[in-house]
């Protein structure tokens, strides 16, 4: 059976992951004082950052049932992956997408990450490697389920200015938390919600925090995947330490697109 995988555009994989070209991504909107950036290749990143810094409040559309929809493959087994249905409509819609499409018998499973960008990307990789396995379409469905449950997303943000202009954050407290230059370490609960875990201050801590909670997770981790927002530096440091730390497979590092930036902020990892 031919396979198909979908994802939205939070999913940040790069293009050096996907020369098969078996993951199709369909765009989430971004909307900042009235301008909608579609998050799509076409995005001008360095007009996305300038309105971003320039913007008093930001928000994001799923995408259209539609437009997963178009990127369907008849005859074959379609995987949806999608950000966690916690932060976004875009799960909602890719279900709808399949309710429309099963009227024509098309095979389609929508998976819930119950996390965002790093995660969806992780998820994706456990996907085809099942695939090039040779797992059946069930397997697939439950030993990826199971993966996701097993798996743990952190985010840290240098940057609040973001999750104030889009509601998630007090005015009062996101400044106070700048100015005394702390950074939340956030991550993605057992339901898929933004949740607090802990913060940091300046570099070094970041990445011991984060490796504390990598270390302290009690799972078996094989892979790591490092999404960061123009701060390569900090990625690089943090593999670094990864690797010096816990034995793995493989280590992912990508740069954010459009929706993850708008989340993680500048320097955000």
């Amino acid at each position: 059976m031919d396979f198909n995988i979908i994802s939205d555009s939070c999913c940040d994989i790069p293009e050096q992951l996907n020369q098969d070209n078996k993951v199709s991504i369909v765009p989430l909107s971004i909307i900042m004082d009235g301008t909608s950036f579609i998050d799509d290749e076409k995005l001008n990143m360095d007009l996305f950052f300038q309105k971003m810094k320039e913007s008093s409040k930001i928000t994001s559309a799923a995408p259209s049932p539609g437009l997963y929809l178009d990127k369907l493959k008849s005859g074959a087994c379609n995987f949806i992956v999608t950000l966690s249905n916690k932060v976004s409509g875009s799960f909602s819609s890719a279900v709808a997408s399949k309710d429309l499409a099963e009227e024509d018998k098309s095979d389609i499973h929508v998976f819930d990450s119950l996390s965002a960008s790093a995660g969806q990307m992780l998820i994706i990789l456990k996907i085809k490697e099942l695939i090039a396995s040779g797992f059946a379409k069930d397997e697939i469905i439950a030993k990826t389920e199971i993966f996701i449950k097993s798996m743990k997303t952190y985010f840290v943000s240098q940057d609040l200015s973001n999750f104030i202009k889009n509601g998630r954050l007090g005015k009062v407290k996101g400044k106070l938390i700048s100015v005394l230059g702390i950074r939340p370490v956030l991550g993605a609960d057992e339901n898929g919600d933004i949740t607090f875990y802990t913060h940091a201050r300046g570099d070094n801590q970041t990445v011991t925090r984060l490796i504390d909670l990598i270390k302290n997770s009690n799972k078996k981790i094989e892979d790591i995947v490092i999404t960061h927002c123009n701060n390569s530096e900090l990625a690089a440091k943090l593999r670094k330490t990864i690797e010096q730390t816990v034995s793995l497979r493989n280590i992912v590092v990508a740069q954010t697109k459009g929706l993850s930036s708008m989340y993680a902020n500048d320097k955000g990892i």
